[in-house]
């Protein structure tokens, strides 16, 4: 069996990406290229729609920041070896036990919040859908209608992305507070970094699958689980530089003075105006390549089995056939006894 025979594929939707496919004359940067410079406030608008979802989130984080900062302030002496006055007894202890409890109840609230902005990626990607292949569509009504056809899919790997989040705080804090040795840290650390890309990995598979094709959530997991180590280069690339403007708005704004504070700005502006749009854009064009080249090898694949099972009905090669088919069972040669007027085998 080969691999595009292993993947499930949406026959129907995938015909219609494989003409449109036929129809572009442009690569992949090329495609990119058109819809920054030629589709540039439509990605402008969906991403401020996009926005309506990732609100809740953001509003969070930055209020966490603030009070981890607060919390600093409050036990002054956590960052030394307890002197001061009133002298207290094991403010670091009390320390580290205070911050697990804030990055639990941070983790823990921000499980449905990414869900929630993974909901909102479902009317993006579907936007996406049509704008990449150069579809002129109305984008509120598309956007709202990709949500209502593909919010489970959404909604699920959400929920996925969230848990790999929750447990890499987890692992950040609770081993601090425990004193476990930093040689267990490192290594789960480095665990929950690798399930943690994995997991962000099969969500670009998952979520371009359910803006386009109709499978069940099982069908798109199973495809992503095959998908991510076949192209696992290309994978671990795409995903590392579709990140990249969210890394740029988690910059601390006072690291590198001027420069810092101007990356900073510079990542804001556009994570506000064109992160979610150029994320899904992207990740749309990588994996229909990927999944109309699938498509054309498959239907390569059934047109050279036509070939073969015609020429075999011509008589050609029925020998051969039986060869390569040694479970076939023999025909049973029947004939007539003439003297009793039974049938014998």
């Amino acid at each position: 069996m080969t691999f595009s025979e292993k993947i499930i594929l949406d026959e129907a939707n995938l015909k219609i990406l494989h003409e449109n496919r036929k129809g572009q004359t442009l690569g992949g940067f090329g495609l990119f290229k058109n819809i920054i410079t030629k589709k540039f406030w439509t990605t402008v608008k969906t991403n401020w729609l996009t926005l309506l979802f990732v609100l809740p989130m953001i509003a969070w984080i930055f209020w966490w920041r603030m009070r981890s900062g607060s919390l600093d302030m409050t036990l002054p002496y956590s960052s030394n070896i307890g002197f001061g006055y009133p002298f207290i007894f094991g403010t670091t202890d009390i320390s580290l036990a205070q911050r697990w409890g804030l990055a639990l109840n941070y983790s823990l609230v921000m499980i449905p919040l990414i869900a929630l902005a993974c909901l909102g990626l479902a009317g993006t990607f579907n936007v996406m859908k049509y704008i990449v292949w150069g579809m002129d569509i109305k984008i509120i009504k598309t956007f709202f209608k990709g949500i209502k056809n593909s919010w489970f899919a959404f909604l699920w790997m959400g929920a996925i992305l969230a848990l790999c989040f929750f447990m890499m705080v987890s692992f950040s804090f609770i081993f601090d507070v425990y004193q476990v040795s930093v040689a267990v840290k490192i290594i789960m650390l480095i665990i929950g970094s690798l399930i943690s890309l994995f997991a962000l990995i099969m969500a670009v598979f998952v979520f371009t699958q359910g803006a386009m094709f109709s499978l069940s959530i099982s069908q798109m997991l199973k495809n992503a689980a095959r998908l991510v180590p076949k192209f696992i280069i290309q994978n671990i690339f795409i995903a590392l530089i579709g990140t990249l403007l969210i890394v740029l708005v988690l910059l601390p704004i006072g690291s590198g003075g001027f420069l810092g504070t101007l990356l900073v700005m510079l990542g804001f502006i556009l994570f506000f105006m064109l992160a979610f749009t150029w994320l899904s854009s992207a990740y749309t064009i990588y994996s229909h390549f990927i999944f109309d080249a699938l498509y054309d090898s498959k239907r390569k694949a059934d047109e050279k089995g036509k070939a073969n099972d015609k020429h075999s009905d011509d008589g050609y090669s029925n020998n051969a056939m039986q060869n390569a088919n040694p479970q076939r069972k023999k025909q049973k040669q029947v004939y007539i006894n003439p003297k009793k007027g039974k049938k014998k085998e």
